[in-house]
């Protein structure tokens, strides 16, 4: 028996001997005794499913009460772990109600109210994760272990939104001690949920392998425009710029045209109750400048098309900032998108409350398998906000300054222009800030992109230092492979987050071929944990496929994307 084995047998007789104050070694839920046979399979079961747990402890305590039941199955030890995550994750959500601080400043309590938020939503995750884990057999949840991961890492990032934008120290302790237990268990989930084929093996519980399971299309499956040869030309209508769908809503500035509606808002609020399984609402915004006050495709907004006449015609402009205006980042948005299945084609989302407004976020994604196409995203400091689950972005551009692309999500950027602008005095530029704090989930890539100065930067490049990225958590994720880099980045290519927490130990930032002059590697840092690749193969889990699970979902969305290198 190895160390490991060792210790996660030690810990069951440990837990499995306390339960409710009482020895129960060998006894199980009816008071009769246990016989070695189902003492051996319980305590055979409880070591697979923590072994992978980063919190072995609180892992074994979750699941103390099953473990006592001698016809427990390895399900309802899952179900243990789901079910413990998430009164723990209740038990915050309720702890954040009763803080009471005195003078609480009007930010930490648009804050405290932002957190209560971002917690519900988690709740609300894990709540999906364990309904997915009841209404199916363990070889159906063996084959969507990428959705409980992207569930699991949501989940995570929720939890560091909410300690993120809260400035009150006492605030901030509060609330993470009232979440403690809530994070370690997350951690637990996804840590197990990671390694299901392992345990399910090592239960000796057959997989049922699907062969053709998420299958990749091969580069052969695209035709010369780079879409997918089954595509329907009712989706692929989508994206053509002739021949547009009719769309279900029209928007048009200052009520002229012939738009049913003169405000985004107002066509969002026109979703119907129960929109038709795999039918898209679609939205068509006329050319015009669109300034509305929290614009938000809601979490219940599901499969909504919105596009435009072109990113210099359809414009969605906002100036929310933290500098002038005293509000958390996730507030500053000028557009946030929440519902799943969401795609924009030809609209430009800015946010111009310039470089002097600190962070002022143009677009805030919390929107899984949602997808971007020939739209412009244009800000300075945190211009596109990339918050939760899986994204892309064919065809874009995206500028701005300090930590422009951001967020916790997964997300791929492909064949689109990085601009970066001229900042502040004595700022410097930060292309990229991941904010992921697990190996398992989460990371921003850059294939096949730009990355160039805008004009106002070339005349001071020189003495203006810009960066690839920096690492925001503890395991931030930066993949730049086969773009097109100027010669304005800094030879090091990427700096520390700040001295109190460099956070660049146990990051995974990573080049693959590369070009241009700013693509030179041989001035860069020397972290243990930046790598320069010559073999794409050390990379192809950030591809498309396995990093966000391409699937069905953006197959169906007609963007065209590249599917390895």
């Amino acid at each position: 028996m190895t160390s490991k084995a060792l210790i996660v047998s030690v810990s069951l007789i440990l837990v499995v001997g306390i339960v409710n104050g009482a020895v129960v070694v060998g006894i199980n839920h009816n008071g009769h005794s246990l016989g070695d046979k189902s003492l051996s399979t319980n305590m055979k079961a409880v070591e697979a499913i923590c072994s992978p747990a980063s919190f072995k402890d609180k892992c074994m305590s979750a699941i103390a009460p099953v473990a006592a039941n001698s016809s427990a199955s390895p399900k309802d030890y899952l179900r243990a772990v789901l079910a413990e995550t998430i009164e723990a994750m209740k038990a915050g959500l309720e702890t954040s109600h009763t803080i009471k601080i005195k003078n609480l400043m009007r930010y930490d309590q648009l804050a405290l109210d932002e957190c209560k938020t971002f917690i519900q939503y988690a709740v609300e995750d894990l709540q999906d994760a364990l309904a997915m884990l009841d209404d199916n057999e363990l070889h159906v949840v063996h084959d969507q272990v990428d959705e409980f991961k992207n569930w699991f890492g949501a989940v995570v990032a929720f939890q560091e939104t909410c300690f993120e934008q809260i400035e009150n120290p006492d605030l901030k302790d509060g609330i993470a001690d009232g979440l403690h237990n809530a994070t370690l268990l997350t951690i637990n989930a996804l840590d197990i949920f990671s390694e299901l084929s392992t345990i399910l093996v090592g239960l000796d519980i057959p997989l049922n392998l699907n062969p053709n399971h998420r299958k990749l299309l091969s580069v052969g499956h695209l035709d010369e425009h780079g879409y997918p040869h089954w595509l329907s030309e009712e989706d692929r209508r989508l994206l053509e710029d002739v021949a547009l769908p009719v769309p279900d809503a029209i928007v048009s500035a200052n009520g002229s045209g012939p738009g049913q509606f003169n405000t985004v808002a107002d066509a969002l609020a026109s979703y119907p109750n129960q929109l038709p399984l795999n039918k898209k609402f679609v939205i068509y915004v006329m050319a015009g400048t669109y300034k509305e006050v929290n614009l938000t495709v809601q979490s219940n907004q599901s499969n909504v098309f919105m596009y435009g006449d072109g990113t210099d015609k359809t414009i969605i402009t906002g100036d929310k900032n933290v500098k002038n205006q005293g509000i958390p980042t996730s507030q500053t948005p000028s557009f946030t998108v929440l519902g799943p299945f969401f795609v924009a084609k030809s609209i430009k989302f800015e946010n111009i409350a310039g470089p002097e407004g600190g962070q002022a976020v143009a677009l805030r994604v919390q929107a899984d398998m949602s997808a971007f196409f020939r739209c412009k995203m244009e800000g300075y400091q945190d211009t596109l906000y990339a918050h939760t689950y899986r994204q892309f972005y064919r065809e874009c551009e995206i500028s701005g300054t300090i930590d422009f692309v951001f967020g916790m999500s997964s997300t791929v950027i492909q064949n689109s222009q990085i601009i970066v602008r001229k900042p502040l005095p004595n700022q410097q530029n930060v292309v990229s800030a991941d904010g992921s704090n697990s190996t398992i989930v989460g990371g921003l890539v850059f294939q096949n992109c730009s990355i160039v100065p805008a004009p106002e930067l070339l005349a001071v490049k020189n003495t203006t230092q810009t960066f690839l990225g920096r690492p925001w958590r503890d395991h931030a994720t930066d993949i730049f492979m086969q773009s097109y880099i100027e010669d304005f980045i800094d030879p090091s290519g990427f700096m520390i987050w700040d001295k109190d927490t460099p956070n660049n130990e146990t990051c995974f930032f990573a080049e693959y071929a590369n070009t241009g002059p700013g693509a030179r590697t041989d001035g860069r840092v020397n972290w243990t944990c930046h790598h320069v690749f010559t073999d794409g193969n050390a990379l192809i889990d950030y591809t498309v496929g396995p990093f966000i699970n391409n699937g069905s979902w953006l197959e169906s969305t007609g963007i065209p994307f590249s599917v390895g290198f």
